[in-house]
């Protein structure tokens, strides 16, 4: 669910750690973290929140052993100008909430083109970041030589959103691989969730779990979304919020959608975000973009 912001992340750390220090990156990878705590010597956090999407979380740079971090703070002094015999422990430990407010910084503005938009508190430095229990924990790990590594901690907890808890949900699509990533950020925000392999069985779904809301495939065996947008169109009691999702996107195409009175048209590849946060505006009644 979080692959696309953990890669930006990774690319993100990489890059400014390069420009940042004098220090050489031999290798970058991203591991989900099933420890139940993480100590370390020296660690920054910083913690978020997005209230939209009712998502908190944290950032932790940590590292292995205090040698690790002088190293990274000597390289961002010597990168800034600063002779190493010049450095402090108030300037070293400035240079490194500054090396984590730099990536704190780029990282708001990625996330946010990616569609999540978060709030930073301040940070807190300690030696050691708890895991939460029911959140996704990750680790962005940068080896250096002499196998140094420093660690970027980051969790997502998705907490049920009180305007979306019980809102029934019908996802149709002829992909298993579509249908689940779907159905998995509905179903953790507390939603019921309903699956369709294509139009026909869209329609037969629809009279008996009547959704609130709807995300349709376009292209799909046996009937095509548009087709069976119309159909159920027909037989509901109230308009409901209905999501188009399709590979293509041809004049008459979306011509065809707006008729029908789809609320918002989504090009694929999916953004899971994207789609949730959309939805949530949508079925709280607020306007939303046709096209995305």
């Amino acid at each position: 669910m979080y692959e696309q912001y953990l890669e930006k992340t990774s690319e993100l750390i990489k890059e400014l750690f390069v420009k940042m220090t004098s220090l050489e990156v031999k290798n970058t990878t991203i591991e989900q973290n099933k420890r139940k705590i993480i100590i370390y010597p020296i660690a920054t956090t910083h913690a978020y929140e997005n209230s939209e999407n009712n998502l908190t979380g944290q950032f932790v740079l940590g590292f292995n052993d205090k040698t690790t971090a002088e190293l990274v703070a000597n390289s961002l002094g010597k990168r800034a100008g600063i002779a190493e015999k010049e450095l402090n422990e108030q300037m070293k430990s400035e240079l490194l909430a500054e090396f984590i407010n730099t990536i704190v910084g780029r990282v708001l503005t990625e996330w946010s083109k990616l569609g999540l938009k978060l709030k930073f508190k301040a940070p807190v430095f300690g030696p050691m970041a708890k895991k939460e229990a029911n959140a996704e924990n990750y680790l962005i790990l940068l080896t250096m030589a002499n196998n140094m590594y420093i660690s970027i901690g980051i969790t997502f907890d998705q907490r049920d959103n009180p305007e979306m808890k019980g809102k029934k949900v019908l996802v149709v699509d002829d992909s298993l691989a579509i249908r689940h990533v779907i159905s998995k950020v509905f179903l953790t925000a507390g939603c019921v969730v309903e699956q369709a392999v294509d139009g026909v069985d869209a329609v037969e779904k629809f009279k008996t779990f009547s959704p609130d809301f709807v995300v349709m495939d376009l292209i799909m065996p046996k009937q095509d979304g548009l087709t069976t947008i119309g159909e159920i169109r027909k037989i509901e009691k109230q308009k409901t919020v209905i999501f188009m999702l399709t590979s293509t996107a041809t004049d008459e195409q979306v011509k065809q959608a707006q008729e029908l009175k789809v609320t918002s048209y989504f090009i694929k590849p999916v953004n899971t975000e994207t789609i949730f946060h959309t939805a949530c505006q949508a079925l709280n009644g607020k306007t939303v973009p046709f096209r995305f």
